[in-house]
């Protein structure tokens, strides 16, 4: 929808620098053609490979937006904390956190809800994990890192 709204301005900028409105109307239609059969896709794509990978040398956390690599020598730790952004929910949903040795908190999109679960209609969805799997997922990063760091 951002997209949409950049094109629609792009195109009233160009119809008021005394382009032809048809010409302004075509490259709407060929922004809209670009948004729905690239960006959109790419950006489904993008959200069903969020999570932590972890391998022999380190993480990689891919967010919705940013991916990081980080090698096991720049990781501290590994927090459990609130989410920042992303669900109407807030209070009851949790994030796996790994800071930095530098000192840099990054929040991973691997959520957990915890307490009620009466407004939820399915239990697992993307990303978001039972409080069992948050937890052996913690546990698992907590002794990789602390493995590491021997």
């Amino acid at each position: 929808m951002v997209e949409l709204g950049w094109l629609a301005l792009v195109c009233v900028v160009l119809v008021g620098a005394g382009v032809h409105s048809a010409a302004a109307g075509v490259v709407f239609l060929l922004g809209v053609i670009v948004n729905g059969w690239i960006l959109i896709p790419a950006f489904m794509v993008r959200v069903l490979t969020i999570g932590i990978y972890v391998g022999d040398r380190g993480l990689k956390i891919r967010n919705s937006i940013r991916t990081y690599i980080l090698h096991w020598d720049e990781i501290r730790g590994v927090e459990e904390g609130p989410i920042r952004w992303g669900s109407r929910n807030s209070a009851n949903m949790r994030a796996i956190w790994i800071i930095t040795k530098r000192g840099k908190r990054i929040e991973t999109q691997v959520h957990c809800r915890v307490g009620p679960k009466s407004y939820m209609r399915r239990e697992k969805i993307g990303s978001i994990l039972s409080e069992t799997e948050f937890a052996a997922a913690l546990e698992e990063l907590r002794a990789r890192i602390s493995g590491a760091a021997i």
